[in-house]
């Protein structure tokens, strides 16, 4: 887009410099490309040139002639005929701006999404010039969605009613499908060995050669360690049975193993390094990509899941920490599986019993009442533990289905309660405040006003070593069995045995391996939580954890891209007024502020936006210019001729180029009366002010207030109200320059009209001063001649041959002054200084450089510094001329 130029654009007191303005703008221009952190580009909308690269060290200069399709496809052609939509020809074909998203690929060959935004730039005949284009990279985005997908299948999966092996194969598939790699395998628990329960991809030779772990002797029989566990081979053996070193790359704090390229794994590293002999079988195979994820159960090894590919680098971090956290659902949904089972053939065994003992009613009741009592124990521990389990299969739907963590928390207690039967469940967090205090943020059951009368912290104090700040401070489970004895219960003893509670438990949350706050579930009757019910209540407190983690990682990149959206737009709205600026005429600029103050205070959703100007000695604020918002009234009329003294705590920050920001009038401190009472006389709740910082001081500043009701602005909103703030500095400053520069004129007019009628006088006193100047170089020349000259060659016979050459200079000056030399070096070399004249002389009376600066007392470097600076006054500096040859033509 070519930019309309302006009738006074260009022009200056001081010509060869550019004005401020335009410095201003082009330093703000250049320095918003280089900020963005995304790819930038001005395309040529007729033959898809890249006229403009924010990627290059100066995003102002022209960039090389290349097409856009071969900077961001690597192609030679445009990618609409890969059957792409290309942002440029829809563009060209609709006049709008367009959003598509693109597969490119990096400089490994990995593939990468982009989000590709295009916007047109019009000529004056509202013709496309061409766009402009920016790419976000949402490769990350569409893969967590894609993880969470993943997650989400596979929780449904394990939580479906079907055989282990069925849930297995499926789970198999899913990471298969979701993740594209070559080889995928799930190894558990069988006897004393780990073989492959499922697997996809891997050769048959593989299969059959790694199926089993166990090292054996020459007899064929297992190793066994000095505890008799069997020894399990390789790196499978390391992960499963916890043989690994954290501070080694390619082991993770989790238990796992992964490596982006085995070869260089095994070249540099040793058998030592690996925590046992490794069969290196993956390698052998090609597969260079390996990771080995535990499957635990209950703090147990059940198997591992893993991931095989020939290609390089297919995992990151992130990747890892995901699959290790699925890792952990599915050890456990396993472990849970496998108890289910057993229940189930307990339950089997159980009735086997009770019918061979009721055969047998006739010989023994005692016999028969007792397997009736232990009948009745196992249905109700079977009882109990099919609710933990049901409660924790709904907490895992919940999970899922939850959309914010408030929501999340209150459904878990909702769920204790509901399907668990307990008598209250509240969650508590750790507030890092100076009382660390716990703050209960859910709860559900029966409660009765208890949480307000807690006042729980997790300090090491009476009120923090109860099971609460206990479970918070160790990161560990804490148990009260009977509450009305438990001595940890006293501070809150009376009113929960009031409300009927017995005993209870509190389950650390943690979050990235920081405890955040304790899930606490209470029941009415004591003892009531065993081994079993509190290895699944730990389970459901992770996974609680786990959701927690998720749902605070989708909010903030949730934050992050409304944010991004908000910069854009806001930068689109700043750019489009700064263009406006540079178009309008100087009797436009007021005109222009205010729309600008409307576009901007209606983008920022404030009630008022204005300008204050301050005086030319700083003493005077003048409200200059304002827009309100409808039903708001004006006060620009009564905020003339302010004082800045009166109001020292807001003009001192501004002096020092502060922003204030003011997020409550009502708690302005003491030093701010004056401001506070200003403010609240205008019925302001908010507001942020913004200095106009030109020259290095303040000229004005920027406001916006909040009336209807109180607000605060983060540091990303004030940032950008500093953009908008040299936008308006930059208007200003032009506007006083074109007043200025327009009376200028007026006074140049005036006085050319009287120098004018002073010319014909000057011309008669400039006739009679060169006679009077001829008339004094006559006699200054004969002076010379007929006395110096003759006195300077009787000194120079007696004078010693040290001062000689000095001497001989004098003499040189002397015959220059009295030669037509002197007037031709004032008359061309007007621009030399004193002390380049000087060495002039010296130069035509032959003097070297090594003589001059031993004349002048200075170094040699210092005469080639001025030699250098002399060639370039006369016109020298790209010639080949002596300079000496030259004066002497003089």
């Amino acid at each position: 887009m070519v930019a309309r130029k302006t009738k006074n654009q260009g022009r200056s007191d001081n010509p060869g410099r550019a004005g401020p303005t335009d410095t201003s703008h082009e330093a703000l221009f250049r320095t918003a490309l280089s900020s963005l952190p995304h790819s930038f580009y001005l395309i040529d909308a007729n033959d898809y040139t890249v006229l403009l690269d924010n990627s290059r060290p100066d995003p102002l200069q022209p960039a090389p002639r290349v097409k856009c399709f071969q900077v961001s496809h690597r192609r030679d052609h445009p990618c609409s005929r890969e059957g792409e939509s290309c942002p440029l020809e829809l563009i060209r074909e609709t006049g709008r701006s367009v959003t598509v998203e693109h597969l490119h690929y990096d400089k490994n060959g990995d593939e990468r999404h982009f989000e590709i935004h295009g916007h047109p730039v019009f000529d004056d005949d509202g013709r496309v010039t061409s766009i402009i284009e920016y790419s976000l990279d949402i490769t990350n985005r569409k893969k967590t969605h894609e993880w969470q997908q993943l997650a989400t299948r596979v929780l449904d999966t394990l939580n479906q009613p079907s055989h282990e092996i069925d849930a297995i194969r499926t789970i198999l598939g899913l990471v298969k499908e979701s993740t594209g790699f070559e080889a995928v395998g799930i190894r558990l628990k069988k006897g004393d060995d780990y073989p492959y329960y499922v697997s996809a991809g891997f050769p048959a030779e593989f299969m059959e050669a790694e199926n089993y772990l166990c090292a054996t002797n020459e007899k064929g029989e297992p190793i066994r360690d000095a505890d008799g566990r069997p020894v399990l081979e390789c790196m499978c053996g390391n992960v499963i049975q916890g043989r690994t070193d954290p501070s080694k790359p390619f082991f993770t704090e989790g238990g796992s193993f992964w490596s982006n390229n085995t070869t260089q794994l095994l070249a540099t590293t040793t058998e030592k390094d690996r925590q046992s002999r490794t069969r290196n079988r993956c390698n052998a195979e090609g597969y260079e990509s390996v990771a080995l994820i535990p499957l635990r159960s209950e703090g147990r090894s059940v198997g591992l899941l893993q991931l095989n590919d020939s290609r390089p680098n297919r995992f990151t971090e992130e990747m890892i920490l995901f699959f290790e956290g699925l890792g952990a659902s599915v050890g456990a949904a396993l472990g849970r599986k496998r108890a289910e089972e057993a229940l189930r053939q307990a339950h089997a065994l159980l009735e086997q019993r009770v019918a061979e003992r009721t055969a047998e009613l006739a010989q023994t009741n005692e016999q028969l009442r007792e397997e009736i009592e232990f009948r009745k124990k196992v249905e109700e521990a079977y009882l109990k533990t099919s609710r933990a389990l049901k409660v924790l299969s709904e907490s895992n739907k919940a999970l899922v289905r939850s959309r914010s963590e408030s929501e999340l928390l209150a459904h878990v207690c909702r769920i204790l309660i509901g399907t668990g039967k307990y008598r209250l469940a509240w969650v508590g967090y750790a507030e890092h405040d100076e009382g660390k205090r716990v703050n209960p943020v859910a709860q559900a059951g029966f409660e009765e006003g208890y949480l307000e009368t807690l006042n729980i912290t997790w300090t090491d104090t009476d009120r923090g070593r109860g099971p609460t700040g206990t479970a918070i401070r160790s990161g560990k489970p804490r148990i009260a069995r009977n509450i009305p004895t438990d001595p940890m219960f006293s501070p809150w003893r009376e009113q929960a045995t009031r409300r009927g509670y017995a005993s209870s438990i509190a389950l650390p949350l943690k979050v990235e391996k920081q405890v955040i706050g304790a899930l606490n579930i209470y029941a009415s009757e004591p003892d009531a939580f065993d081994a079993d019910e509190v290895s699944l209540l730990e389970e459901l407190a992770n996974d609680l954890a786990f959701g927690i983690g998720a749902l605070r990682t989708q909010q903030e990149r949730k934050r992050a891209g409304q944010f991004l959206r908000y910069r854009l737009r806001f930068e689109e709205l700043v750019a489009n007024l700064s263009t406006r600026f540079i178009n309008l005429e100087a009797d436009e600029i007021g005109s222009g502020i205010d729309n600008a103050l409307k576009a901007i205070g209606e983008f920022a959703e404030v009630d008022r936006s204005y300008i204050f100007e301050f005086s030319d000695d700083g003493k005077i604020m003048d409200n200059t210019h304002e827009w309100c918002r409808d039903g708001i009234s004006s006060e620009m009329d009564n905020l003339k001729g302010l004082k800045t003294g009166d109001y020292a705590w807001t003009i001192t920050r501004f002096k020092r180029h502060e922003t204030v920001h003011i997020p409550s009038v009502a708690e302005l401190p003491r030093q701010a009366n004056a401001e506070k009472k200003v403010l609240q006389a205008q019925a302001i709740k908010s507001l942020v002010m913004v200095p106009m910082i030109y020259g290095g001081s303040p000229i004005g500043f920027v406001g916006f207030d909040a009336v209807r009701k109180s607000r605060s602005w983060d540091d990303d909103a004030i940032a950008l109200l500093k953009i908008a703030s040299d936008m308006f500095v930059s208007a200003i400053v032009r506007s006083r320059a074109e007043k200025d520069l327009h009376a200028a004129n007026e006074q140049l007019l005036d006085e050319r009209k009287a120098l004018q009628e002073k010319n014909i006088a000057m011309r008669e006193v400039l006739a009679r001063v060169e006679e009077e100047k001829q008339a004094t170089r006559r006699q200054i020349t004969l002076n010379v001649e007929e006395a110096l000259l003759p006195l300077m060659a009787r000194i120079k016979q007696q004078a010693p041959k040290d001062q000689l050459r000095i001497i001989g200079l004098l003499e040189k000056y002397l015959k220059d002054i009295a030669s037509p030399f002197l007037d031709t070096v004032k008359s061309d070399f007007s621009r030399l200084t004193p002390r380049e004249l000087e060495i002039c002389h010296m130069i035509k009376a032959g003097q070297s450089s090594k003589d001059i600066a031993a004349i002048l007392n200075v170094s040699v470097l210092t005469i080639h510094k001025h030699r250098e600076q002399i060639r370039k006054k006369l016109g020298l500096k790209n010639s080949t001329r002596n300079l000496n040859s030259y004066l002497q033509t003089m």
